[in-house]
């Protein structure tokens, strides 16, 4: 042995023991590094370090500090310093014989190398050829046996073990491809690879179509769509029955975003496989952007069929079904879903939703938690439509000052992603109307201009936000605003003139006239009046209205707004009509004594004595201890000369009177007894 091979030698077995010690020091990785480990082991095992460099670097560019990519780097720099060196010793030693090295070369030079031709064989050479023959399909079967096992990188040295025998064999490349496909670490070095074998196996088998398919995937991976289109039209010119090929072709034409192309693949791929689950979701998907409910639920409900672990899938299907009014499907699907983590929001607050349609609010809580308490999305919009759905779900349980705080998630959600979700936008000036009717609920009427006023601003124009802010105006402690109040509700009548349903636009005529009227009551009773009869015209249900008329008419000392039989006709359709109070929104109960008083009284002052006495006697009915009445009853009684009556009401309001009043109604009684 001369120098030279003797220094090969020694280079080599110490490189070999080096490696040893630095593979029995690694320790476990993560799943993704421990890959890049694993092929750095190969790699270095094969002599590849250029490869093995590459890798050890893209590790460091991450993770500067890691000791042992540091280690390994300063091994692979070395032995390549050495290779170097042995190949300045070969060029001054040209005439040396070379002894080669027993290692798998890389593959620039596996190309290069042919079998022998048939005029440099000898008698030998046929038997020879069958023994190569052998060893080739024995070496293939192993690598095909550890890729079925997944040991893909034990597969990858079989089949280049099995190319150093047979280079003319598209099987072997189709192999490598394959392999290397499945143990794809995300390297543009390892895409070279794939795209390399399964180029060179298609140049010695060109029907091999599922190399075609392949390429595909890899141009589809690398995001060069297309050139995928291209190699999947390819395999289906090959094999036009190739569901794999046609699924590749319709992602590739979706991902260039020719949807109707990918739409007429995918139609012709469920012509021959109505399961095929790829095919689902894309039409699934495709009819869910078009809002075409009934098509989106049944594509995707066949695609959650052949994937129920697909959380996208599920998503889309649960606003499929709960825009369908399919509420039981929905719950039925996500309380199935949500036990597997990561919980995405979309299909918690379709859940929310869905039971609360149902009517079981315990469980809508539950879902609308879930939903607003997790950070996973595949729309981040949702994150915000959450919080409002549940804000609007609470403001309906009356629970506002929870709901403020989801409202408030979405009024202060960052304004740059309007750019990208440009619903958000309507749903950001909408949180600014639902906190002021929260705190307009809780009668905290100067905190609900602060938001009413923000909502205008932001272009809200609808009659119940100007009503609410002209009421808010009207009740404020310290905002309280009467000429903002009338200007407010000036904007609502001109805004009432598009709502749609008569009786309700009538209502809100008849509402907001009477509470502008209330506002001039106190200092313009005939502008009041007017007001009040404008009311009337759309609507003669609110109490306020017709107490505002007859206090004008009480006010009214010359007796010009009305005559004595348009004052009974305006308390006789008050009496018949009156159902609710503008101010409280709710039925007038007891709160009726106030119009039969007003009406006692305006009697009274028209002396109407009867009429008079009789209103005054149903405020007395509905509360029995209703001093002002007693008053005027007592005194109509008087002048129709029924001093008996008028005694008997007397003696009862004695009983409950303050000392001041029985000292008036004592007087009352002598005046009584001497007219008798």
């Amino acid at each position: 042995m001369n120098k030279k091979n003797l220094k090969i030698t020694l280079i080599v077995v110490s490189a070999i023991v080096i490696l040893g010690a630095l593979l029995l020091i690694l320790k476990p990785f993560g799943s993704k590094e421990n890959n890049k480990f694993k092929l750095i082991e190969y790699y270095i095992s094969k002599q590849e370090y250029e490869s093995a460099q590459k890798l050890l670097e893209s590790i460091l560019l991450t993770d500067p500090e890691n000791a042992k990519a540091k280690e390994l780097l300063d091994f692979v720099i070395n032995e390549k310093k050495n290779r170097e060196n042995i190949a300045t010793d070969e060029n001054s030693n040209k005439n040396e014989p070379v002894i080669q090295q027993i290692v798998i070369v890389p593959k620039e030079a596996e190309q290069a190398k042919q079998l022998p031709t048939a005029k440099e064989t000898d008698k030998n050479d046929k038997q020879k050829i069958d023994e190569k023959q052998k060893q080739y399909e024995e070496l293939l079967k192993k690598g095909e046996a550890e890729y079925k096992n997944g040991n893909y990188l034990a597969a990858i040295e079989y089949f280049n073990e099995a190319l150093k025998i047979k280079n003319d064999d598209y099987r072997v490349y189709q192999d490598l491809a394959y392999s290397y496909y499945a143990s794809d670490d995300g390297s543009l070095e390892n895409y070279q690879k794939i795209q390399k074998n399964a180029e060179k196996g298609l140049q010695l088998n060109p029907d091999a179509y599922e190399l075609d398919i392949l390429l595909g995937q890899i141009y589809y991976k690398s995001k060069l769509y297309e050139k995928a289109k291209d190699s999947f039209q390819k395999a289906l010119s090959k094999n036009p029955k190739s569901i794999e090929a046609s699924v590749g072709l319709m992602l590739s034409y979706a991902a260039l975003s020719d949807i109707e192309n990918a739409k007429k693949v995918a139609e012709n791929i469920l012509s021959r496989d109505s399961q095929n689950l790829e095919a689902n979701q894309f039409l699934g998907s495709y009819y869910y952007k078009k809002e075409n409910w009934d098509k989106a639920a049944e594509h995707l409900s066949k695609a959650y069929l052949k994937d129920s672990s697909n959380k996208e899938t599920i998503c889309m299907l649960a606003k499929a079904y709960y825009m369908q009014k399919r509420y039981q499907q929905v719950v039925d699907l996500v309380s199935k879903s949500t036990n597997t983590e990561p919980v995405y929001v979309e299909e918690a607050m379709w859940g929310g939703m869905a039971y609360e349609k149902l009517g079981n609010l315990q469980q809508a809580i539950k879902f609308f938690e879930k939903s607003v308490n997790c950070s996973n999305s595949f729309d981040e919009s949702y994150i915000y439509k959450s919080y409002f759905n549940y804000g609007l779900f609470l403001k309906k349980q009356n629970d506002f000052y929870k709901a403020i705080t989801m409202f408030s998630k979405v009024a202060e959600m960052d304004k740059s992603l309007f750019a990208k979700y440009p619903d958000l936008e309507k749903l950001n000036k909408s949180s600014f109307t639902e906190i002021g009717y929260c705190y307009f609920s809780l009668k905290d009427y100067d905190s609900a201009i602060t938001y009413y006023e923000k909502a205008v601003n932001s272009g809200e124009k609808s009659y119940s936000t100007f009503f609410n802010l002209g009421f808010a105006y009207y009740k404020a402690k310290t905002k309280q605003d009467l000429n903002k109040s009338v200007t407010y509700f000036g904007y609502a009548l001109n805004e009432n003139k598009n709502t749609s349903d008569v009786e309700t636009r009538n209502d809100n005529y008849a509402k907001t006239y009477t509470l502008i009227a209330n506002i001039f009551v106190a200092n313009d009773k005939p502008k009041a009046y007017t007001y009040y009869n404008q009311a009337v015209k759309f609507s003669s249900s609110y109490l306020e209205t017709y107490v505002g008329i007859l206090e004008c008419i009480i006010a009214d000392k010359d007796k010009k707004l009305v005559d004595s039989a348009n004052l009974l006709k305006i308390i006789e359709t008050g009496s018949s009509r009156i159902k609710y109070t503008v101010e409280t929104k709710s039925s007038v109960g007891n709160a009726i004594k106030l119009f039969y008083l007003k009406a006692g009284i305006a009697c009274y002052s028209y002396e109407l004595y009867e009429p008079a006495y009789n209103n005054c006697a149903k405020a007395i009915e509905i509360d029995k201890k209703y001093g002002d009445a007693y008053d005027y009853a007592i005194q109509a009684l008087i002048q129709l000369k029924r001093y008996k009556e008028a005694v008997a009401l007397i003696d009862i309001y004695l009983g409950f009177a303050s000392e001041q009043k029985k000292t008036e109604l004592l007087k009352i009684l002598e005046e009584i007894s001497s007219k008798s």
